[in-house]
């Protein structure tokens, strides 16, 4: 396996090596916005989701590499301009009279990376192979650093097995350049001339690294004990900045806290020493007292209760927070973009949550419940499924769901699961559809039966079969269709379709497979989620359907979800039309529990009776307590869409959207259960309330897919608008240009509505802060006495200019 990393969300994507085309397709969505880079070393297993591997699980390398900085003015260590090379002509002359010409050869944008190939891949296949490949790879580097060290340049050793190194085509955004491959001729080497070249200067043996100090062992046992610190620790090596930022602030005053911060940033790819201490330095200075937990949870939260009110108070006794400084609005989002301080402030307002068990009747609930015990997996996992499932049974015997005149949805949904290999997906879809794929073979055995009656009923009149008379089985469900093959079966049955795919990847990536990539099936998808009718023409044939029913269910890695879905599906509305829940991690032990016979057969008799339903023959209404209900979410979310990061933004009308089609679900199945004989046209406003709890459910997961894509610049949103008039209107009423920041945040909050209130005073702080920088504004922060308040309150102040430059930016949004 290898690794795709970036640094703009610190997370990586593993691939096995036959996945090269989906890898590469995964680094060019993410090329012009993000830092992207690969795993040189080949782990031997994948690497737990979001991380780049380890050098102890490294299998293979191809070679041996080096990576060359060059001063540039964006590095802003002018004191440190001796130790580069000066320009790209100094050191690739430096490259031809030193070493040995590298078989490919990258221009990074700040520098080279060099790679001396391997004739063969050097093969680790034990302990031993580790440790002699990880002695040669460190001999390499050295040789390099000793010949650049007489040139008086102070090169990093990057000799990690499992190193990361960036890929031509992608972009350096810290110098907005493309990293590119130059052309020359390859050349390879042997293990044994790499050797020899290792061994030419015993200079060269040199170990430049700083030997680590000893740990204080109380925090050792503080980082075992702090939920948070230990993830700082377990995920050292794609720590988010304002994680390590926040324990920095924890770290930084306590006896041996430095020297355990170095540790804890060590297997960060970007660990510099110089700059990890003035950092430090920076926390100490700038920290306005004990980093709280309530604080702490703003940003990560851990889930426990510590019973202690920081978490440095797990080296001493519990100390309440009351006697704690205030927390400041601080500098440690400093480093996040706009989206993602926005998604931490949405998910302020859009809280994960477990699935809402009581929109089903409570034996449904119970069956499912007792499904997700039987198979040990979250019973989250058995109720998305099922509403899936339900839905694709009953199929187009719901016309549609009609909210007013002229506004009506078809029930069909598309229900995405993203899990990583191994956590129990395919074997939950399996079962639940096990009701499918046995009604499935009952209409193929009873076409088959009357086909052989048919031609039996000829032999005895001595008479041939008419060809026109054969009965075709109809598809309830597919697994790989061409579009042709899918609308054929859509004219046939037109109950529906479901279209199950095991791993929705291989379903996106190959979408006009059969037309050399020049067909419309993603077109033809988008239509078919609307129910939009369908005609096709072809010399000889013509299709037509009215109202085309499709589901989609299916599972997808995480690792593979922004490279399968792509950017355009932001554009086009493609990602959005899923429902999409992601399997938590957590560890679930196999046990002994059955599914009760009574369960199973529930739920199979409930798909099957919602298979016997005919087609189109249902329309469903709201009444009218259940249209303002509706109205009123409408409102709300249309509301709420205007706060969030664009990404997001676009999944709002679809939720919409969802709740009619999830009310028309439930409604269904409430009839079934009640033992009705005939389903009910008009929808309750009990049922529409528990179709608004669904979608907030899935809403929470859309978020979380939206983070799977990581940050992208945007333009000013109306979170940022808003910010702007608010810090206007406060200076104008306070008749100052100095104004506390809790002050803005109440006028902000006066003038959006509740879906955009900004609870958070960390999250307010952090996104004024953002948005000033964002707009090269110029501000100054301090601490102050607030009007008829004895305690500090963090200021901004906001130099006239900037005032000046902050009414231009208003003018330009309001006119």
């Amino acid at each position: 396996h290898f690794v795709i990393f970036n640094f703009s969300n610190y997370k990586s994507q593993s691939f096995e090596i036959c996945e090269l085309g989906l890898a590469a397709k995964m680094a060019e969505s993410m090329a012009n916005s993000m830092d992207v880079y690969f795993s040189i070393g080949l782990q031997g297993e994948r690497p737990p989701a979001h991380e780049r591997g380890v050098e102890a699980g490294v299998v293979e390398i191809p070679g041996f590499w080096f990576d060359f900085d060059l001063w540039t003015p964006e590095r802003k260590k002018e004191a440190l301009r001796s130790q580069y090379p000066p320009d790209r002509e100094t050191l690739l002359k430096f490259m031809n009279d030193c070493l040995h010409d590298p078989t490919i050869l990258i221009d990074t944008g700040g520098g080279f990376h060099a790679f001396w190939i391997l004739d063969k891949p050097l093969l680790i296949s034990s302990e031993e192979d580790l440790k002699e490949v990880k002695a040669l790879s460190k001999r390499w580097q050295n040789r390099i650093i000793h010949y650049g060290r007489e040139m008086g340049w102070n090169f990093d050793n990057t000799s990690s097995l499992e190193h990361l190194m960036r890929i031509p085509g992608t972009m350096n955004q810290k110098y907005k350049k493309l990293v590119t491959r130059i052309d020359q001729a390859e050349t390879y080497y042997s293990l044994e001339e790499i050797r020899m070249l290792t061994e030419e200067n015993q200079e060269a043996e040199t170990d430049w690294e700083t030997p680590e100090p000893a740990l204080a062992p109380s925090l050792v046992k503080l980082i075992n004990e702090c939920a948070f610190l230990k993830h700082c620790d377990e995920d050292a090596s794609c720590l988010l900045e304002p994680h390590w930022h926040m324990m920095t602030c924890i770290l930084a005053d306590q006896d041996g806290g430095p020297e355990m911060i170095h540790q804890l940033s060590r297997p960060y790819p970007g660990y510099n020493f110089e700059e990890t201490e003035k950092k430090i330095r920076n926390a100490k200075e700038k920290s306005p007292g004990p980093i709280t937990c309530e604080h702490l949870k703003t940003l990560w939260d851990c889930g426990t209760d510590c019973k202690v009110t920081c978490p440095i108070h797990l080296l001493k006794k519990k100390i309440t927070l009351k006697s704690l400084p205030k927390q400041s609005v601080d500098d440690e989002d400093a480093e996040l973009d706009l989206e993602t301080i926005e998604t931490a402030i949405t998910k302020e307002k859009v809280p994960d949550t477990g699935f809402p068990w009581s929109v089903f009747p409570e034996q449904v609930g119970a069956c499912l419940n007792d499904l997700a015990d039987t198979l040990s997996v979250n019973t989250d996992l058995t109720g998305v499924i099922g509403l899936a499932v339900i839905s694709s049974a009953i199929g187009s015997a719901i016309t549609y769901v009609q909210a007013k005149e002229d506004y009506t949805v078809p029930i069909n949904i598309w229900v995405g699961i993203i899990g990583e290999t191994g956590n129990k997906k395919t074997p939950t879809l399996d079962k639940m559809l096990s009701p499918v794929y046995e009604h499935q073979k009952l209409l193929f055995d009873q076409a088959s039966n009357a086909n052989a009656t048919q031609v039996a009923q000829s032999q005895t009149a001595k008479t041939p079969a008419a060809a026109g008379n054969v009965v075709k089985p109809k598809n309830i469900f597919t697994t790989d269709p061409t579009m042709e093959a899918l609308i054929s079966m859509l004219c046939e049955n037109k109950k529906g379709i479901l279209l199950y795919q095991d791993e929705l990847s291989g379903f996106l990536t190959g979408f006009d497979k059969y037309r050399k990539g020049k067909g419309g099936d993603r077109e033809q998808y988008l239509s078919l989620w609307s129910g939009t009718p369908i005609k096709t023409d072809r010399v000889g044939k013509q299709l037509y359907c009215h109202r085309p029913f499709v589901s989609i269910l299916g599972g997808i890695q995480p690792g593979k979800f922004a490279a399968a879905f792509g950017n355009q599906s932001f554009d086009d509305g493609f990602l959005p039309r899923f429902l999409f829940y992601e399997i938590p991690k957590e560890k679930r032990l196999l046990n002994d529990h059955q599914w009760a016979h009574e369960n199973k057969e529930l739920w199979k008799d409930l798909i099957v009776s919602f298979y016997s339903l005919k087609p189109e023959s249902l329309a469903l209404n709201l009444d009218k307590e259940a249209w303002q209900t509706f109205l009123a979410e409408a409102h709300s979310l249309q509301n709420f869409a205007e706060y969030v990061p664009a990404r997001l933004k676009v999944f709002i009308p679809k939720i919409e959207n969802y709740i009619l089609r999830l009310s028309g679900i439930l409604h269904t199945v409430n009839q079934w259960t009640s033992g009705t004989q005939k389903i009910s046209q008009t929808i309750p406003a009990s049922t529409v309330k528990s179709a608004i709890t669904l979608a907030r459910f899935f809403l929470a997961q859309a978020r979380k897919m939206v983070e799977l894509y990581g940050p992208r610049k945007t333009t000013l949103g109306r979170n940022q608008e808003v910010m702007i008039d608010a810090l206007l209107l406060t200076m104008k009423n306070c008749g100052s240009n100095i104004v506390a920041v809790s002050d803005v945040m109440g006028t902000f909050n006066s003038l959006v509505p509740d879906e955009g209130k900004i609870p958070s005073d960390s999250s307010f702080g952090s996104l004024l802060v953002k948005v000033l920088r964002g707009l090269k504004v110029e501000y100054k922060k301090a601490r102050r006495q607030k009007a008829n308040s004895g305690n500090l309150a963090q200021h901004v102040e906001i130099p006239g200019d900037s005032e000046n430059k902050l009414l231009a930016i208003q003018k330009t949004y309001k006119f």
